[in-house]
């Protein structure tokens, strides 16, 4: 599975079921028979990435929720 390097190892929650695509990595490289595989939406808080600024501005309650980032991975 590959995922962007500011989210590897982080927790974050998902956000939704995109459903069943072929691969586009696969896809690139002309591997017409590609499977198709689960894409997820998964949520990151700003603090479980280690962006504590951003999990600061604007968060009253001190969860770091004010700010996310979504990120669909295979």
């Amino acid at each position: 599975m590959r995922v962007p390097a500011y989210v590897d190892g982080a927790l974050g929650v998902v956000e939704r079921d995109c459903g069943d695509f072929r691969d586009p990595s696969f896809l690139a490289f002309r591997h017409a028979a590609a499977p198709e595989q689960q894409l997820l939406r998964v949520r990151f808080s700003a603090r479980a990435l280690g962006w504590e600024a951003a999990a600061a501005a604007d968060d009253d309650d001190g969860d770091g929720a004010a700010h996310t980032v979504d990120v669909e991975v295979y």
